[in-house]
C-alpha cells in the first residue's frame, strides 16, 4: 500500500511499472507493487477526502515515471481532474526528460526530483550495473554520457518550462562521497534549486555479506 501523508502532507503513488537503470546495488528482486491508473485517484480520493487542502502528490517507483510516460500523464490528468490546485511531484532518472518537460508542464507538475549520484561517467559506471536511455540497452561506458547529457539537458528543460527542479543524490561511501560538491556545483549552474542528501541502505543480504 502506497505512503499515508506524513507531516509533510506528501501522497506517493507507485505507478511507473518499467525501469530504464539499475543501480549495481540494488536487490535483485522484482518491482514493488503497482498501482494502475484508476486505483492511484481511488487511493487519492479515500486519503484526500478526509483533509482539507490538498496535499502534495508524487508519482514514483517503482519504476521510473519517464520510462512510461504516458501512463505517468494519464494518472496526473486523473487527478488534476479531480484536484485542480494539487501539486503533483514526479521523481525520476531523467532520461527523456527534455522532451517530456513541455507535456509535464501542460498536465500541471510542479516539481521534479531528478536523481543524481554522480556527474563524472567514471563514477557512474561504478554504480550503475545497465541504463536504457531508449528501448535497447547500450554499453554502459556509452549509456553513462548518454546519462549525463540527458540529466542536464532536462534540468535546464524543465526550468524552462517553469518546473522546479530538486536533485537527489544517494551517497555510496567510497564511491562518490568525495563527489557531491561537483554535482551540486554542476546542478545549480543548470538551474536546479536544491539538492538532498540520502545516505544509502544496503539490503539485509548485502549487510550480512558485508559483516
Amino acid at each position: 500500500m502506497p505512503d499515508s501523508i506524513s507531516q509533510s502532507r506528501r501522497l506517493s503513488l507507485p505507478v511507473a511499472p518499467h525501469v530504464n537503470a539499475r543501480l549495481r546495488f540494488a536487490p535483485d528482486q522484482p518491482l514493488g507493487p503497482v498501482m494502475s491508473q484508476e486505483e492511484a485517484l481511488a487511493w487519492a480520493v479515500q486519503v484526500l477526502g478526509s483533509t482539507g487542502a490538498p496535499p502534495q502528490v508524487v508519482i514514483a517507483g517503482p519504476g521510473d515515471p519517464l520510462a512510461t510516460v504516458g501512463l505517468t500523464l494519464k494518472t496526473i490528468r486523473l487527478l488534476k481532474q479531480k484536484y485542480p490546485s494539487l501539486t503533483v511531484e514526479i521523481v525520476t532518472l531523467g532520461l527523456g526528460g527534455e522532451q517530456y518537460a513541455p507535456l509535464l508542464d501542460e498536465e500541471g507538475v510542479g516539481l521534479v526530483t531528478l536523481r543524481v549520484d554522480a556527474v563524472d561517467p567514471e563514477i557512474l559506471a561504478k554504480l550503475f550495473a545497465w541504463i536504457r536511455p531508449g528501448k535497447k540497452t547500450v554499453r554502459l561506458a556509452e549509456a553513462v554520457e548518454i546519462l549525463l547529457s540527458e540529466q542536464a539537458l532536462a534540468v535546464v528543460a524543465f526550468r524552462k518550462a517553469g518546473i522546479k527542479v530538486k536533485i537527489r543524490t544517494t551517497l555510496y561511501p567510497g564511491y562518490n562521497d568525495g563527489h557531491l560538491e561537483r554535482i551540486e556545483q554542476r546542478m545549480a549552474q543548470l538551474g536546479a534549486a536544491a539538492m538532498t542528501l540520502v545516505p544509502f541502505k544496503p539490503c539485509p543480504e548485502e549487510a550480512e555479506n558485508e559483516g
